[in-house]
């Protein structure tokens, strides 16, 4: 239905640029959530519908996020974590944004970075989503911060998918039962 609604608006204005970016956003999701989708393909669509939308509004945060996104999907750590600073920069309070980037920073392994980044999300969201703490949590993890990592699973409220980094976690701390 999203890319139905995203098609309709290009076709209605095709230099309003929101709808590339959801479109765009529409891949980046199959491979995040594990889709059956080729992965170049998927990455090359992305880049395509993000680099129209950066040409009809080139200050736009989440078309950055999105390029950032890319990048670090297709390996390329310093152009991903330039567009995620420059996204950052378009949208200092963007508190998704900034999660999301904690996540990437953790894949990335700048696992200190990734904390502060995650911390300085949940600070301007106190309503914030479970997934923020589990960006936190799986930085923490990665340090080896194993009770810190614990102390954030515990604080979710859904843990889903989260299950698998709270038994990863039970496990370092010799919980095994748990």
């Amino acid at each position: 239905l999203a890319r139905e609604m995203y098609l309709a608006a290009i076709a209605d204005d095709p230099e309003f640029p929101r709808p590339y970016i959801g479109l765009a956003w529409i891949e980046l999701r199959k491979l995040k959530w594990n889709e059956i989708v080729e992965i170049d393909t998927a990455l090359a669509t992305a880049s395509a519908l993000l680099s129209k939308a950066l040409k009809l509004n080139p200050i736009d945060a989440d078309t950055h996020w999105a390029l950032g996104v890319v990048h670090l999907w297709r390996g390329e750590a310093e152009r991903a974590v330039a567009c995620y600073e420059r996204a950052r920069e378009l949208a200092p309070s963007n508190c998704d944004l900034l999660a999301e980037y904690c996540d990437a920073l953790g894949y990335l392994g700048r696992l200190d970075d990734a904390v502060r980044m995650g911390e300085l999300a949940v600070r301007l969201n106190p309503s914030r989503p479970d997934w923020y703490l589990w960006d936190i949590a799986a930085a923490k993890f990665l340090s080896g911060k194993y009770l810190e990592a614990l102390s954030l699973l515990e604080k979710m409220a859904e843990l889903g998918p989260a299950y698998r980094l709270l038994a990863a976690t039970y496990a370092q701390l010799g919980r095994l039962e748990e």
